[in-house]
């Protein structure tokens, strides 16, 4: 039996159904925050850990991970492999753990079991105020440290992958977590999240998304496709393994005066379009 970690609680579910409205957003909006130690190379390593991803679809306000399993674990599959290019890309040297593996060590699976049930508790509050990163705010703990030196890792790479299937309608525009802007449109997209955590702290360093914005059923029937391009998006302002980022440096950090810009662009381009069968335009 394919292992899946523990149920989210109450605050997760109500976090993730918030978060499907902040994911129709256009895959320009990639969003990136990171401690002052990670800008400056200090807490970054050249191993870093990739662990299982993990994926839900949201369709229709529910989410619908039982429902389409097979479909999440497509989505799983892509992301684990061009996040590893991505890292692979930028000088890191990407260790990729498959659930088998910790599937075959009980005492690995209760450990990584622990580790999600704990980022599932932050990560609603993550999504609303990211800059709990660059505050240090943000904490796995005994547990993070004991996974990471399990799997002997510098860094993990915890991922959660978010596609939502709409079926058109009125746009609106919306603001969520606070400082940061996000778009709701009536166009399916993909996200995918990667938070950055140092073994030896248990701190989250980093947090960075990024966004494909697709038709319904590319998410199905090009899981590929769609992850492959949500991940050039999440690591647009990923630094390289050596590169000093100054500190006052948040070009990463879209401001919500920019996403409504990019976003009305959009919306301008896309009156024009003719709307196909599930909400887009071609």
């Amino acid at each position: 039996m394919r292992f899946q970690g523990t149920r989210p609680g109450r605050a997760a579910i109500v976090g993730s159904l918030a978060l499907a409205g902040m994911l129709a957003a256009p895959a320009v909006h990639a969003y990136g925050v990171m401690t002052k130690e990670f800008k400056k190379g200090e807490t970054r390593t050249a191993k870093v850990v990739i662990l299982p991803p993990y994926a839900e679809f949201h369709k229709a306000k529910a989410i619908m991970r039982e429902e389409m399993m097979e479909e999440c674990i497509a989505l799983e599959r892509a992301t684990a492999k061009w996040l590893a290019a991505k890292y692979e890309e930028r000088g890191y040297e990407p260790v990729l753990v498959t659930m088998e593996q910790i599937e075959a060590d009980p005492e690995l699976a209760e450990m990584f079991r622990r580790v999600n049930a704990r980022y599932d508790q932050d990560f609603p509050k993550l999504m609303r105020k990211p800059k709990k990163v660059k505050k240090k705010q943000v904490d796995l703990g005994e547990e993070g440290r004991h996974l990471a030196a399990m799997l002997d890792a510098d860094t993990l790479a915890i991922i959660r992958v978010r596609a939502v299937q709409t079926t058109g309608g009125k746009k609106a525009l919306g603001f969520l977590f606070g400082g940061v802007a996000g778009a709701v449109s009536s166009r399916s997209n993909a996200g995918v999240f990667v938070a950055t955590m140092h073994g030896r702290s248990g701190l989250v360093e980093s947090f960075f998304w990024g966004y494909d914005r697709c038709k319904s059923r590319a998410l199905v029937e090009e899981p590929d496709t769609v992850i492959r391009k949500a991940s050039n998006s999440c690591f647009k302002k990923f630094p390289k393994l050596g590169e000093v980022v100054a500190e006052d440096d948040d070009s990463s950090e879209m401001s919500e005066e920019e996403l409504l810009r990019q976003f009305e662009e959009e919306e301008g381009q896309e009156d024009g379009g003719e709307a196909d069968s599930d909400g887009g335009t071609r």
